[in-house]
């Protein structure tokens, strides 16, 4: 039921008001009323008020000024103004400040009901449109979610460009520095009945606490993840000292406002510093992996992994390069490197006591794994269920020798599946670079070395074996495909072209000219004027 205030300071309309029209049939409960305009305006900051009616003349503020300050203040609310003044001045002013709904008194009750009835009608509009709004902001949110999880998870093979664009696409402020990630742990939620405690309004509400908490504070994506646990990817200083310090500043903020506003208990796990945004999912995996809560680190509120794991002894790891060995080996089906690979990495980083490192590393492992299925296009359920979701299955697993045990069948059975294809690594390999081209041709950076730290691969080797396959060298077949573009742009005639030789990749118009001119024969001025008829005969 809707509420309505009256504002009038002469007691009989307040009274006629009342008994006018049956309020209750009409779907309005009435609050107390108010004397004049100041008045109203203390009541309209503490009360749900959904229509407002008042008399003009009243002292100390009368409606037009009340009208005015609601205006601003409370832009949706309707107003019915009430007067005895019938002047075309007045009513002017009236509709300048945006009111529709003008009754003289003696107030009719005909007039008043009808006047209810528009107001009613504009509410039920307002309501339907700020629902409308909810739902469309509640489904971009969740694909945006959606879209974070597979990014943090690292299930996701995208560019940085593509990854910047998806940003933009759902209007995420991040300028791809220095960042880190704070994991939220609500301590009412077990992970394993977290869908069935959470549902949208609660994960909104949660969401909207944290976003309000940290919003001085800069850049910052706050989403839920698939396992229902709310994260915060945060720009930081490049300067060390100076983030920590910031990052746990945050980090209390954040504890506080769950704490204070929604009443939640909360733990707060802090990443160490990326710089290189492709590593996200390490990133994340610090804070998903980190050794399991116990009431200890309950109390402790914020944990700070690099001040955890700074106690230990930690061994190095080339990430970027064990990727390169797990994938050299399974495209050239060396399983018995592959498998010592496998476990003298592992076993090296339990014997450390690291199991933290060991627990991003064995996430490690399945990724590549999960790269050599896209870049062969095999999928889970062509191999069995059980390959549909390997990460997940990896991170239940606490004990070293049942994870070294689940990658090594993992890799096992990608091999046996391979082995019974008829396609050579070769043929992989350049259809994979037939598949990334195609999908970056607008990409300035793409390149053969480009292509070759996409593939985790030596250049030369990635050239060589292209050629093999194609019969064409790998930089001729990129310049040609981002041409071959060109054409299709050009033909359209709606761009110009220098927005053409920046779609196709190149970052100076007259050398776009000067390479299709090459190839083609005509400047891409003469192949316009052909197209449109208009060239020379």
């Amino acid at each position: 039921m809707y509420k309505v205030l009256f504002v009038d300071d002469d007691p009989l309309i307040i009274r006629k008001l009342h008994s006018a029209i049956d309020w209750n049939k009409a779907g309005f409960s009435i609050l107390p009323s108010a004397e004049d305009g100041v008045q109203a305006l203390e009541y309209l900051k503490k009360h749900q008020v959904d229509l407002l009616i008042c008399d003009i003349n009243m002292p100390r503020m009368d409606g037009l000024a009340l009208s005015k300050e609601v205006y601003e203040r409370f832009p949706s609310l309707p107003i019915i103004l009430l007067t005895v003044n019938d002047s075309f001045a007045c009513a002017q002013q009236a509709l300048n400040l945006g009111i529709i709904q003008y009754l003289l008194k003696p107030i009719h009750p005909g007039e008043l009901l009808e006047a209810v009835t528009k107001a009613t009608q504009e509410l039920q509009d307002e309501a339907t449109l700020l629902n409308i709004k909810d739902i469309a902001q509640s489904a971009e949110r969740s694909e945006r979610d959606t879209f974070l999880s597979f990014l943090v998870s690292g299930y996701r093979n995208m560019t940085d460009e593509q990854v910047q664009e998806k940003f933009k696409q759902f209007h995420i402020p991040f300028n791809f520095g220095a960042y880190q990630i704070i994991s939220i742990h609500i301590n009412a939620f077990e992970q394993k009945h977290a869908g069935k405690n959470l549902n949208d309004q609660v994960i909104k509400r949660i969401a909207t606490c944290i976003e309000n908490a940290i919003f001085s504070y800069g850049n910052a994506i706050v989403f839920c993840d698939g396992l229902y646990q709310m994260n915060a990817i945060l720009e930081v200083s490049p300067f060390r000292t100076y983030y920590l310090n910031e990052t746990i500043q945050i980090a209390e903020s954040i504890y506080k406002a769950l704490q204070f506003e929604l009443r939640l208990s909360s733990t707060l796990i802090i990443s160490r510093v990326y710089q290189d945004f492709s590593e996200v999912y390490r990133c994340y995996y610090e804070t998903q992996y980190f050794s399991p809560l116990t009431d200890a680190s309950r109390k402790q509120r914020i944990i700070v992994y690099e001040q955890q794991i700074g106690k230990k002894e930690l061994p190095t790891l080339d990430y970027n390069e064990l990727r390169k060995q797990v994938l050299l080996h399974l495209r050239t089906k060396n399983r018995e490197r592959l498998f010592h690979l496998v476990r003298s990495t592992m076993q090296r980083l339990y014997d450390h006591h690291s199991l933290e490192i060991f627990n991003i590393t064995k996430m490690d492992f399945i990724l590549s794994g999960i790269i050599f299925m896209q870049e062969v296009q095999v999928t889970g359920t062509s191999l069995q269920a059980a390959w549909s979701d390997p990460l997940t299955l990896v991170s239940k697993l606490d004990k070293p020798e049942k994870c070294i045990e689940f990658i090594l069948y993992f890799y096992d059975s990608l091999l046996d599946f391979v082995s019974t294809t008829k396609i050579t690594a070769s043929k992989r390999l350049a259809d994979r670079c037939v598949q990334l081209v195609q999908d970056n041709l607008e990409n300035s950076k793409l390149s053969v070395s480009w292509l070759a730290s996409q593939i985790f691969i030596n250049e030369n080797y990635l050239s060589r074996q292209f050629h093999k396959e194609k019969g064409q060298h790998l930089v001729r077949y990129i310049s040609g495909q981002r041409l071959e573009k060109s054409k299709q742009f050009l033909k359209e005639g709606s761009l110009s072209i220098q927005e053409i030789s920046f779609l196709c990749g190149f970052t100076d118009p007259l050398y776009f000219s000067k390479c299709f001119k090459k190839r083609f024969g005509i400047t891409p001025t003469q192949f316009i004027q052909n197209a449109k008829g208009t060239g020379p005969s």
